[in-house]
């Protein structure tokens, strides 16, 4: 039996309890609540922070796309400045978000901030927002420049600016692309036989990479220089240039009269309308067209033309004083669809100061160049060397891969090099550099887009194009979509392409093979030759160069 004292100590932890476990129940609601509080507070963080996150992306994403459209502007920076906030202001950002800078020494690239404040939506007790700013710095390469770095381009063997050993061309709508040019020849195997320039649907005869029914052109680009050596130029040319062109009118031109044998020989009956055609445009870097020009058709026949054009410059446009300086670009086009037209008109061009025609060199001299693809017209026996594309600066080439396509380069040459600039104060300063080329068969419907109808091999310093027994075999040359039997001087590339591609050194332009890149102007600014051995002249030839890449892109620094 349990005694007084046990009894009254049971009694007393029965009282006891239940005021524990009220103590034991309390603690736990405390608890939940603090724990539901961080729980509430971390999940309205993460919401905010996931909403910052995107909001951020949409940040990044405006800031690419106006760095991207308003570098394409440059050097223009007002131009450039405008673009780019109109394209962030089409993504929904307002013009006091966007903030757009010049990188300094770096004319052709853009920098974009976009910044915004953003609230906190759910977690304000913790954190009142913050603000954002995303920036994208964008590069635009220019078109590569072809041909000259002087003020006149194509001058043959003409003596009032210099003999290049080459003169401009363009075939009239009814000559045949074997006759090299590229683009502005309608037909395809239209050499000999019958001349066709009639059936304009024939699938057999067109040439695909004429551009549709509008008329093909070449675009010359006319540099005009800085007044005040600024960078980017933003002053106004004091005085005003002259564009002069050489002799328009005529097929085979050269110093002392016009001759077109080859023409006269095929279409006798249709001599006097051999050449084409051509007209003319000149634009500003805005596409705005400040002047037209035209030039009839006529051969040696018409003496009325020959009296007024034979070998002889003659004003073309005038750019006036108070322009801006920098670019403005000459279209040159042949007629289309004009009846006889199965010459190939060859001329020069030339910007002088007005008043003061002749050659100029130096930094405060206008230059004028092609424009990615030039047709030429060589008039040079034994070996001659022509400018063929400038890699400069040397930032926007370094590491990349030039391409360089030429166009039916078989008829008067024997062997082809790419000669790269050196140390200009040695006495050969262009030495051959290494490509990789291929040959492939424009005729094929997929050209030039891809790459499967081109062969290769590897590595070369010196390319024959003289002969059937060049170092591609003959099973591996695609026969031209014409018979071998139509073609004159037949070889390897007549009638049909060659690529070569140059891997452009990763310290181009550095002071150093060692990184990091110290900037230096590359030897001879940066041009790049073309050496022809030739047996005869009289071959015309498309010239295409580009890099390998998009032109207008990001840059991560």
């Amino acid at each position: 039996m349990m005694t007084r004292r046990e009894i009254a100590s049971v009694a007393e932890r029965e009282r006891r309890r239940p005021g524990r476990r009220r103590s034991e129940r309390g603690y736990v609601a405390v608890t939940t609540a603090i724990l539901m509080i961080l729980f509430v507070a971390i999940a309205a963080l993460g919401i905010d922070t996931a909403i910052w996150f995107t909001r951020a992306n949409q940040l990044q994403r405006a800031a690419d796309a106006a760095a991207l459209a308003g570098v394409t502007k440059m050097p223009r920076f007002t131009d450039a400045k405008a673009l780019a906030i109109q394209t962030a202001t089409n993504n929904r950002f307002d013009a006091s978000q966007v903030t757009v800078e010049m990188i300094p020494n770096s004319p052709r690239q853009l920098r974009v901030k976009v910044a915004a404040s953003v609230p906190s939506f759910f977690g304000t007790f913790l954190h009142s927002g913050t603000n954002l700013v995303r920036e994208a710095t964008a590069e635009y390469v220019p078109k590569i420049e072809l041909g000259s770095k002087l003020n006149a381009i194509g001058t043959g063997n003409n003596s009032v600016y210099g003999a290049q050993g080459f003169w401009l061309s363009i075939n009239g709508f009814c000559a045949p692309k074997e006759n090299g040019d590229r683009f502005a020849s309608y037909f395809e195997g239209n050499l000999t036989g019958t001349p066709r320039c009639d059936d304009l649907t024939a699938p057999a005869t067109r040439n695909n990479e004429y551009p549709g029914d509008a008329a093909a052109e070449y675009t010359y680009v006319v540099n005009l220089p800085c007044p005040d050596a600024s960078n980017p130029c933003t002053a106004m040319t004091p005085t005003d240039y002259a564009v002069d062109i050489f002799d328009p009118w005529f097929d085979r031109t050269n110093e002392s009269v016009d001759v077109n044998p080859f023409d006269y020989s095929l279409y006798p009956t249709e001599y006097v309308n051999a050449a084409a055609t051509l007209t003319a445009n000149l634009r500003d870097d805005d596409g705005n067209i400040l002047g037209t020009a035209g030039y009839g058709s006529c051969g040696e026949a018409a003496v009325a033309c020959a009296d007024v054009a034979n070998a002889t410059w003659h004003p073309m446009f005038v750019i006036p004083a108070g322009r801006p300086a920098g670019r403005y670009r000459i279209e040159m086009r042949s007629s289309p669809r004009e009846a006889y037209s199965y010459g190939t008109n060859s001329f020069g061009l030339a910007v002088h100061a007005a008043g003061l025609p002749g050659p100029c060199a130096g930094p405060t001299c206008p230059t004028i160049s092609g424009e990615t693809s030039m047709s030429v017209y060589a008039n040079t026996t034994g070996t001659a060397d022509f400018y063929l594309a400038k890699l400069s600066p040397a930032r926007y080439y370094r590491g990349k891969k030039i391409r360089v396509r030429l166009w039916d380069p078989g008829e008067g040459a024997q062997t082809i090099q790419i000669l790269a600039p050196t140390n200009a104060a040695a006495p050969g300063d262009y030495v051959p550099t290494a490509f990789t080329y291929g040959g492939g068969d424009p005729g094929i419907a997929s050209y030039p887009n891809s790459d499967n109808n081109w062969t290769s091999a590897g590595a070369v310093t010196a390319l024959d194009v003289s002969g059937l027994a060049s170092t591609l075999p003959d099973a591996l040359t695609p026969a031209a979509p014409w018979p071998a039997s139509d073609r004159i001087n037949d070889s390897r590339y007549n009638g049909r392409m060659v690529e070569m591609k140059l891997q452009i050194p990763t310290d181009y332009g550095c002071a150093s093979p060692i990184p990091p890149c110290v900037e230096v102007n590359p030897p001879l600014d940066g041009w790049y030759k073309i050496r022809y051995i030739s047996s005869f002249p009289f071959d015309v030839t498309t010239w295409s160069v580009d890099i390998v890449g998009d032109p207008v892109h990001l840059v991560h620094e």
